[in-house]
């Protein structure tokens, strides 16, 4: 996108040089529209960025508060006694559920 829009800069910087020198032959208006559509697209492209921006981070923190405030499995963080849960090795960490 950086680019592109570097590009077009030069690109204008290029149309009002001929236009001031006469060399284009273009009309001033049709310049100024064109110009007009193009703002319009970049600002469309960082308004889609945005959104997109804005949801990942909201959606990140809503993953992160789900996992934190879960009630459905919470482990106490303590290692279960080998053979505590009937098996062998044990069952490796102490969730309730």
């Amino acid at each position: 996108m950086g680019k592109r829009i570097k590009d077009y800069i030069s690109k204008m910087i290029k149309v009002s040089d001929e236009m001031a020198t006469g060399k284009l032959k273009q009309n001033k208006s049709e310049v100024l529209s064109e110009m007009l559509v193009q703002i319009s697209f970049f600002q469309h492209e960082r308004l889609i960025h945005l959104i997109v921006t804005v949801l990942f981070a909201f959606l990140t923190i809503f993953t992160a508060a789900c996992s934190c405030f879960s009630s459905s499995r919470s482990c106490r963080g303590t290692r279960r006694a080998r053979g505590s849960s009937g098996s062998r090795w044990g069952s490796g960490w102490a969730c309730s559920r």
